[in-house]
């Protein structure tokens, strides 16, 4: 059972919208971004994470460990996703912290962010190679890591 659960759309902060990325491998709910020409950087997608209730228990992460999502599998295409906690966090234009910025293909870690029934968002942006024709890469998945534990 995954407790972890991905959304897109338009979640909002603190609710329990969106809608479910699927899990099934079947990509009937993918995160997917428009057509992104050759060179080019997509659009920044807002996505959220949650942990819901399931059979009437509470569940939360445990925040003495990080809760991560990382572009899987850590082959292929994965260095052309990238994920910020900040909407703002992939403008290198007006970041003065390079550090700041996302590496392609890196883990984005709530460390200090309890995960619950409440949406906790996060931002994703993909890429195409400067040689690359537009093509439904469905071969990337956004893996998810938390310990869990029920609420009292």
């Amino acid at each position: 059972m995954s407790y972890c659960k991905l959304y897109k759309g338009t979640p909002t902060v603190g609710a329990q919208d969106g809608t479910e990325v699927s899990q099934d491998g079947a990509q009937t709910s993918p995160i997917q971004t428009l057509t992104i020409l050759a060179g080019e950087l997509g659009t920044v997608l807002t996505c959220a994470i949650r942990i819901p209730d399931q059979l009437g228990i509470a569940y939360k992460s445990d925040t003495a460990t990080p809760v991560t999502i990382t572009p899987y599998p850590q082959t292929g295409t994965y260095t052309k996703w990238r994920l910020s906690l900040s909407p703002s966090g992939f403008d290198t234009k007006d970041d003065t912290d390079p550090t700041a910025v996302p590496e392609w293909g890196a883990a984005l870690s709530f460390t200090t962010t309890e995960i619950n029934n409440a949406n906790v968002l996060f931002y994703v942006q993909a890429s195409a190679g400067s040689a690359e024709t537009p093509v439904n890469d469905i071969t990337i998945s956004m893996q998810t890591y938390a310990i869990v534990v029920a609420v009292n």
